[in-house]
């Protein structure tokens, strides 16, 4: 899913879907657990802000265990990662435009 979404806001920046692909593949050991964490944390946060007056999917997330935990961590990955890649996209563009209007 974080994959479409990337190549969506590469296309829309008009970054380069192949490197922006590429890049969704790249992964840091010492980083997933804070990656994990983070993800976790904000599936959490949303899904107390909805509470029982959100979809019927995220009623299913009241429950516990595993489950759970991979489902709020999963929520947070698709937020979080959307928020990266207009993030990152914006300053690569900002980056090509400063670097065609002061050329070496």
């Amino acid at each position: 899913m974080h994959t479409l979404m990337a190549l969506i806001v590469a296309f829309l920046f008009r970054a380069n879907l192949l490197v922006m692909l590429a890049l969704q593949f790249i992964s840091n050991p010492f980083a997933e657990p804070f990656i994990w964490i983070s993800t976790h944390a904000v599936g959490q946060f949303i899904v107390s802000v909805l509470g029982n007056h959100g979809p019927a999917a995220v009623n299913i997330l009241h429950g516990g265990g595993v489950i759970r935990w991979l489902a709020t961590a999963t929520l947070g990955s698709v937020v979080l990662g959307f928020l990266g890649g207009l993030i990152s996209c914006g300053i690569c563009k900002l980056l090509m435009k400063h670097d065609q209007t002061n050329p070496k």
